[in-house]
């Protein structure tokens, strides 16, 4: 879960989200699990999960090269998933999202972006470190039909961590 140079890989990070959801499961389906705490706190993990193909077991272990990597999944579609979380308090939410994808957090594609070089200098080792971390942004939203929808295009092999916490309720 974390290289040699002590660089969390996605693995770390998937864990990390997973520490985040509630105690009390609200729905699960294909690619989403909501969960909830006390209060009006909400979290909504989503996923891409792709599974290997049957090629992959057909290769010797670290007979393929490191850019070979993905090809070895069933497919590489996008998941288009729309969720809708019913029954919660109108009001102004604070809204988490946290985003684990190639773009954000793969340390085995930022190396690869780096040159896939083995000889890095501590501070080319500290600048990974850095940059390899999920993508994290943060926004108000205002619920006023007892329900909040979240629309997402998910890259294969994405988790996305959404969390709705209220502010302050409608009176």
């Amino acid at each position: 879960m974390i290289t040699k140079s002590v660089i969390k890989k996605p693995s770390y990070h998937a864990f990390s989200l997973l520490k985040q959801l509630g105690e009390i499961l609200v729905n699960k389906g294909e690619g989403y699990v909501v969960t909830k705490e006390s209060g009006d706190r909400y979290q909504v993990l989503c996923y891409n999960y792709k599974h290997f193909d049957y090629s992959y077991y057909l290769h010797p272990e670290a007979s393929t090269g490191i850019n070979e990597h993905y090809e070895f999944f069933e497919n590489s579609e996008n998941l288009n998933l729309s969720l809708e979380i019913q029954g919660i308090t109108n009001g102004k939410y604070w809204v988490k999202e946290l985003i684990l994808s190639r773009d954000h957090g793969s340390v085995l594609d930022e190396w690869l972006k780096f040159g896939a070089v083995d000889d890095m200098k501590q501070g080319e080792v500290d600048y990974l470190k850095q940059i390899c971390v999920p993508y994290t942004k943060v926004e108000h939203t205002s619920v006023t039909s007892n329900s909040i929808v979240f629309n997402g295009l998910l890259q294969p092999h994405e988790v996305r961590l959404l969390e709705f916490n209220l502010l302050f309720g409608e009176s």
